[in-house]
């Protein structure tokens, strides 16, 4: 049983604090600035202990009708107790090294959350036996992906427990359709030991291994899926040895009505020899999607490989871009950007030969492709500093490079002499109808016009204009607070209110921005992600409870949104 509160959630801003209640009116006029499930925001009806222990937003969308859609995962508790039986929560002490549950958060325009469903342990998917019902939700369950269409939100991710069917031996993948209106789980599929799949499948098929989801799209009446397995999911698995050591690429496509899969493409022993131009050694290396996107009748995945897929590789992980047919599932073409790029570019010796790796995939109306992601050396220009590089790829409909930007020795968003010299990636991209770039991610030292990096790293939003030359970049780093100024040392526990105050540690530990989406019509741009400190409000290990934790700054990580205007870059004002 769940313990009932009435409260207002703090709805904050960068013009200052706002509040509103659960469940307020919708306007597409409305906006927010920030929501970090912490010390004082909470989802409905959520238990006492909620927010104390990590909880991540990995991945976000929004609908037409401008609510946000959060879904991640938390060893804790956030709208319910933790599915893991082990879990101690009589004090709100316990747990910190307890099994994740999967959730996905739905946020109202003005801010507010409408609903939380964690699948923790009283809410599980329909339809299970008793024996399923009995044990599900133990395992760790993690959602890394979400979409949305008019009526349902869809989740994807992997379990290494029971979500919809009894676990195939290692980690299974799965995908939740969850109603918009009321956050209830309509339907639920787990590629576990009875799950069937089309047919066609090798002999010795078998999902043993790991199996996982990075990202999912929704169009039409399908789901397309993308992430990787290290099995022999649906033909013998592409490694000398086929025992989970290796990972091939695995995109799906599935009905939208029952969750049940109509085609399967897994870049094994069968499948690789097909596709025109590959390398006789293709898939004997690690090959992952990490990011997918459809655009009328055509699949884009990224990812990457440590092998020799398209060409030889460069050194380290590649990043790849792979076209499909969204129909068949067809592999169109593969563009690796490896060795054999190095040479026919006449690049230096060191282009390429470093980890690259392609973390999302967008597409515009034009049908150019845009990869996303981390380089640790040479794509376009020199590499500076310790750690990596961020970069954006694009490509044309038929594979052809417009241009590679990487954010390296030349190409910079501020001309401090120390810009672009730490550690810098981008976790997410999305891509407007005038072709304008945003992509989001993190830094852990100077990126922006930020003199320092707020703590060990910041969370970043950057846009790139139509031709990919630099537009904006907002850093949440030192002096970056997403609220009006607050009073020094507010590391307080509050009586009269039940609360601890604002603390004045804002953006000073590490934050990172896991995920990126466009608002439609305002053409607000949302980052998704998490802190080990304060965003927008106190930690949430900190909550309720100002007699044990009161020493602490920081705590366990709390999820946060930020909302940014696409134009500027600002943070979007708060509205009623």
């Amino acid at each position: 049983m769940k313990r009932e509160r009435t409260r207002s959630l703090k709805l904050l801003a960068w013009a200052g604090v706002a509040s509103a209640l659960i469940g307020a009116s919708e306007s597409r006029a409305q906006s927010w600035g920030a929501v970090q499930l912490g010390r004082q925001t909470a989802a409905p009806g959520a238990p006492l202990f909620a927010n104390r222990n990590e909880e991540i937003c990995r991945a976000v969308a929004v609908d037409a009708d401008q609510n946000t859609y959060c879904a991640g995962s938390t060893n804790g508790i956030l709208g319910e107790n933790n599915g893991d039986p082990t879990w101690v929560n009589a004090d709100g002490a316990g747990g910190n090294f307890s099994k994740a549950d999967a959730f996905v958060m739905k946020i109202a325009p003005n801010g507010s959350i409408l609903w939380l469903t964690q699948l923790g342990a009283n809410t599980k998917v329909p339809g299970l036996s008793p024996a399923l019902s009995a044990v599900a939700n133990q395992g760790e369950d993690h959602c890394t992906s979400v979409a949305v269409d008019a009526t349902h939100v869809y989740c994807g991710g992997y379990t290494r427990g029971v979500i919809a069917d009894q676990n195939a031996g290692d980690q299974d993948i799965f995908v939740l359709k969850i109603r918009k209106d009321t956050g209830m789980i309509e339907r639920a599929v787990q590629f576990g030991a009875n799950t069937a799949v089309p047919a066609g499948a090798d002999p010795a098929a078998s999902r043993n291994s790991r199996d996982q989801c990075n990202s999912i799209a929704v169009i039409g009446n399908n789901i397309y899926v993308g992430g990787y397995t290290a099995s022999n999911f649906y033909e013998r698995n592409a490694s000398l040895y086929g025992n989970g050591a290796y990972k091939d690429i695995l995109v799906m496509r599935l009905n939208k009505s029952d969750l049940q899969a109509n085609w399967v493409r897994h870049l094994g022993m069968t499948t690789l020899p097909t596709v025109n131009g590959l390398l006789p050694s293709a898939g004997q290396g690690n090959e992952e999607c990490n990011g997918i996107t459809v655009r009328a009748s055509i699949v884009y995945c990224a990812g990457s490989t440590d092998g020799d897929l398209r060409e030889t590789n460069g050194g380290g992980d590649d990043a790849v871009i792979m076209k499909m047919s969204a129909s068949t599932g067809a592999v169109n073409w593969i563009r690796q950007f490896g060795a054999g790029t190095r040479l026919s570019a006449g690049l230096p010796a060191s282009a390429y030969a470093s980890d690259d790796v392609c973390t999302s995939v967008a597409v515009d109306t034009s049908n150019r492709v845009y990869c996303a992601g981390q380089t640790e050396g040479f794509m376009s220009e020199a590499h500076v500093g310790l750690g990596g590089d961020a970069f954006v790829i694009r490509l044309t409909h038929a594979g052809v490079t417009n241009y590679v930007r990487q954010f390296g020795a030349v190409t910079k968003a501020t001309n401090l002499a120390n810009a672009n010299a730490s550690n810098d990636g981008f976790n997410g991209i999305v891509v407007d109808s005038t072709g304008g770039v945003y992509c989001a991610g993190f830094t852990r030292g100077v990126f922006s016009t930020l003199p320092a990096s707020g703590g060990a790293h910041d969370p970043m939003v950057v846009k790139l204009n139509p031709n990919g030359t630099f537009a904006w970049a907002k850093q949440l780093g030192l002096g970056q607070n997403t609220v009006a100024p607050l009073t020094p040392g507010a590391n307080v526990w509050d009586a009269a209110v039940g609360m601890w105050k604002y603390p004045a540690n804002q953006n000073q530990n590490s934050d990172f921005c896991t995920s990126v989406a466009l608002v439609p019509v305002s053409g607000d741009v949302v980052c998704a992600g998490y802190t080990w400190g304060s965003i927008s409000e106190g930690n949430g290990k900190l909550r309720n409870d100002p007699l044990i934790y009161n020493n602490w700054v920081v705590g366990p990580y709390d999820l946060f949104l930020i909302r940014l205007l696409g134009g500027s870059g600002d943070f979007a004002p708060q509205t009623p």
